[in-house]
Order: structure tokens, then sequence, then C-alpha cells
């Protein structure tokens, strides 16, 4: 299975920017491990079926 996926989020939740105080670790990164994993999952199913 190959994809290349891109994704951009806002992870800022004070809504103030250049104050160097941004949700990545929080918000960011485990989202888009969460997406990364479900459009892998959904790959496979597609792989599986054909």
């Amino acid at each position: 299975i190959e994809f290349l996926l891109t994704a951009t989020i806002l992870v800022n939740e004070n809504g103030i920017f250049n104050d160097d105080q941004y949700e990545y670790e929080e918000i960011g990164i485990p989202f888009l491990a969460a997406l990364g994993r479900g459009i892998y999952e959904f790959e496979q199913q597609q792989k599986e079926q054909s």
C-alpha cells in the first residue's frame, strides 16, 4: 500500500499568533497520526476488496 497525504491544521487554542504557544504535541501530532492510520486502513480495505 502506498499513498501520499498532506494536511494543514491549526493548533492554536488561544488564538494568539507568534507567541510560541502551540498545541503541536497535544493536538497536532495525535490528529495527524490518527488520520494517517485511518487512511491506511481504508486503503487496506480497498486492496482486499479488489
